[in-house]
């Protein structure tokens, strides 16, 4: 499994993520670089350096980085155009999506961490895009107005209506997810398959969870919340560096840039076949004009003869008188084969 693929933060995550970036409200973004993967990296500066990474389903601070590549794409040359020397103003979570907002004097950047990833600068419109998406009620592109998705906040949630479907289905569509949906369950001494539960008190125990701030990791999987058998963090960019930062030195070849080189392999393998075949058949054109010139005036001389007996009486006595010379007669199509030896 891929990087890109492994980690991915759910709502609470991001949430936490949006509080520990907080001591770089008022940071200058330097530069933005880009690794071979879809893999961006804003580094910020306030008094000291920090490096802020940001893939498709995660998000996280380091002290360093990796060597950057020199040529980067389109999109990140936009970033630094637009964002070098830029002060940020604000980092929060809006609602409790899994969108951080990074925000300046006159622009923000909106980081979307689900789906396939996307971010985007936006002013009055879209200015930057890294992906242009159509939707059925919205349309994501530069020149476009911005307009994040929206549903219940977990923050603000003060009511619970449960019953027809099982309490942690309930809770996971809230945006908790099965991991934090189950823990709630489990608070509040609730099975995640029951129909029916005390409202009252899986919002105290929903309440509970959502305070929760230590990181804890199993498996390459991260908890706010304590696991038997896991490792405890201090931090959730310091938990996802553990897990991150192994997988992109592993992950060498992006997946997708492999199977594009294995396909452009596969077309220079074709295209050199078909210069062998063509050059093949330019040495037998070759040959053949040859011998041609050598037999010049017998094919001169059968050609008039075809045109004055075709269709005439002695036809078909003459193309069998003709042959060899003559080899065959396509009538349907006009067309005469012609044997020389070579």
């Amino acid at each position: 499994m891929t990087a890109l693929l492994t980690l991915q933060l759910n709502a609470i995550e991001v949430g936490q993520l949006a509080k520990e970036l907080q001591p770089f409200v008022g940071a200058y973004i330097d530069n933005v670089y880009q690794y071979e993967r879809q893999h961006l990296l804003f580094q910020l500066r306030k008094g000291k350096k920090a490096y802020l990474h940001i893939l498709p389903h995660v998000g996280w601070l380091s002290k360093d980085k990796e060597e950057a590549p020199e040529k980067v794409g389109g999109f990140c040359t936009q970033l630094r155009k637009l964002l070098n020397n830029r002060r940020i103003e604000e980092i929060e979570q809006i609602g409790s999506e899994r969108i951080l907002k990074i925000s300046f004097r006159d622009a923000a950047l909106y980081i979307e961490l689900y789906g396939k990833g996307n971010i985007l600068l936006v002013e009055d419109v879209i200015k930057a895009a890294q992906f242009s998406i159509a939707f059925e009620q919205r349309t994501i592109g530069v020149g476009e107005k911005y307009d994040p998705p929206e549903r219940e906040n977990l923050y603000a949630i003060r009511k619970l209506k449960l019953g027809g479907e099982p309490v942690s289905k309930t809770l996971a569509q809230l945006g908790l997810g099965k991991r934090y949906a189950e823990e709630v369950c489990r608070r509040a001494d609730v099975s995640p398959h029951a129909l029916q539960a005390d409202p009252e008190i899986i919002l105290k125990a929903l309440h509970g969870v959502l305070e929760e701030s230590k990181p804890h990791v199993k498996d390459g999987l991260i908890t706010l919340f304590s696991v038997e058998g896991g490792n405890a963090y201090d931090t959730m960019s310091e938990a996802i560096d553990v897990i991150m930062r192994p997988l992109l030195k592993k992950s060498d070849v992006d997946p997708e840039a492999e199977k594009f080189k294995k396909k452009m392999e596969k077309a220079v393998m074709m295209q050199e076949k078909r210069v062998e075949e063509l050059q093949k058949e330019e040495q037998d054109y070759h040959r053949k004009a040859e011998i041609l010139y050598e037999h010049y005036q017998r094919v001169d001389g059968l050609l008039k003869e075809v045109q004055k007996q075709y269709k005439g009486p002695h036809w078909k006595e003459f193309v069998k008188n003709a042959k060899p010379l003559l080899k065959e007669v396509d009538e349907k199509n006009k067309e005469i084969i012609i044997y020389l030896e070579e």
